[in-house]
């Protein structure tokens, strides 16, 4: 059995420039400035910590913590709903999922997100999915790698034999950590890193994925799909 387990944010929908906007603006409210780096800092990361990254330990209480917390949600949520449910899924999701399930995978979503059910149902995605874990889940967030094995514990199947897309660094890390196939999603230098690279979805072949990772443990490379402006390109990586 084939087990598949996705990051949402960046990965199954493009909701990270709503968070980054709302951090800008709570940013703004307490005279911070956040660049670019600043806040691709934050990808991946719950919202108390991503706080921490904001705000020096000595100026964030736990009352300041529980406040700007809500307020980012609310930020983040009044802009999602303003959003047209199908423009927020990144390309080739839906069909991928489809294919997937079509083909006997178990699917699981293994986010950092408080809000990961609300974006699921908000995009119509919840569906296509065996086990969801969200920010709430689990005590330790990525780049621990708990909530993934909470999620491959649910599916049934061994942690270190599950695929897992994800974009974030954080993320990466948590999935390397136990020994899983990682496939980096999007446009960030640490997603093109992984294993296993793509800009989204769209032309992921499964069945080479699937048998690229039994063929892991093996003396044969690893192949490490990208796409070019003129197609897909597949290098080797020997793991």
């Amino acid at each position: 059995m084939t087990a598949l387990i996705f990051d949402m944010d960046g990965v199954l929908v493009e909701t990270i420039e709503l968070h980054f906007a709302a951090w800008r603006q709570i940013a703004v409210q307490v005279g911070k400035s956040l660049g670019p780096d600043a806040l691709e800092d934050l990808r991946g990361l719950r919202r108390d910590d991503c706080l921490r990254r904001i705000f020096a330990p000595d100026e964030l209480s736990l009352h300041d913590l529980a406040t700007y917390s809500a307020v980012k949600d609310d930020l983040y949520l009044t802009a999602l709903h303003e959003m047209n449910p199908e423009s927020l899924i990144t390309p080739g999701t839906s069909a991928f999922l489809e294919h997937a399930r079509q083909n006997g995978c178990r699917l699981g979503v293994a986010s950092s997100s408080v809000n990961t059910f609300t974006v699921l149902e908000h995009t119509r995605l919840l569906d296509y999915f065996d086990v969801v874990a969200d920010g709430r889940t689990v005590v330790r967030s990525k780049p621990h790698p708990d909530v993934f094995l909470w999620v491959a514990g649910a599916l049934g199947v061994p942690a270190h034999k599950t695929i897992i897309f994800e974009d974030a660094q954080a993320g990466i890390a948590a999935a390397e950590a136990i020994g899983a196939f990682v496939v980096g999603i999007g446009n960030g230098e640490a997603a093109r890193k992984a294993a296993w690279y793509a800009p989204d979805l769209v032309d992921i072949d499964l069945q080479l994925l699937i048998e690229q990772v039994q063929n892991r443990d093996t003396a044969l490379p690893i192949m490490s799909q990208s796409k070019s402006a003129n197609g897909t390109q597949y290098q080797n990586q020997r793991r």
